[in-house]
């Protein structure tokens, strides 16, 4: 059984007093290993598809959607394939980015900002990101809506 809990300031901290009290109760006098999560934060994917899939979107005039212009930046920077046969023809899969590693999806985004670097975009700053998300907004990003702006006005010409 898997429980989810913080280690801070040499503690264990759970997301409630009951599931304090769930994890001691069961685990009484059991030997138990404690294995770091090291799964791709929430974090991580609201950065990739909030910020960096948008800004790309609307400075690249590529594609004609957001998915369009995500699943071709994966294919790109992350070009696992492996083949299936489906009514016996051979096809190709792209491995999906859920369950991946913070350091994988780190690399991920790293390769993708080098590349908008290259391009000469706009690039969104992941700690403001952070925060305006913290917040709980309910609207788009702020600089986010500049880019789209300028955009949909190039787009009316």
């Amino acid at each position: 059984m898997k429980y989810h809990l913080k280690v801070k300031d040499n503690m264990f901290h759970f997301k409630s007093e009951t599931h304090r009290l769930i994890f001691f109760e069961r685990l009484e006098g059991k030997n138990v290993i404690i294995e770091e999560n090291t799964a791709s934060s929430s974090q991580q994917y609201k950065f990739l598809n909030g910020a960096i899939i948008p800004y790309i979107f609307y400075q690249n005039r590529s594609w004609k959607d957001f998915k369009e212009c995500r699943t071709a930046l994966l294919e790109e920077y992350c070009p696992k394939y492996y083949y299936t046969s489906v009514g016996g023809e051979t096809t190709f899969k792209r491995e999906t980015t859920a369950n991946r590693s913070k350091v994988w999806m780190n690399t991920l985004i790293e390769k993708i900002v080098r590349w908008m670097e290259e391009q000469g975009y706009e690039i969104p700053d992941t700690e403001d990101y952070q925060r305006y998300i913290d917040s709980a907004p309910l609207e788009e990003y702020p600089p986010l809506n500049r880019i789209k702006w300028n955009y949909l006005q190039s787009t009316k010409s």
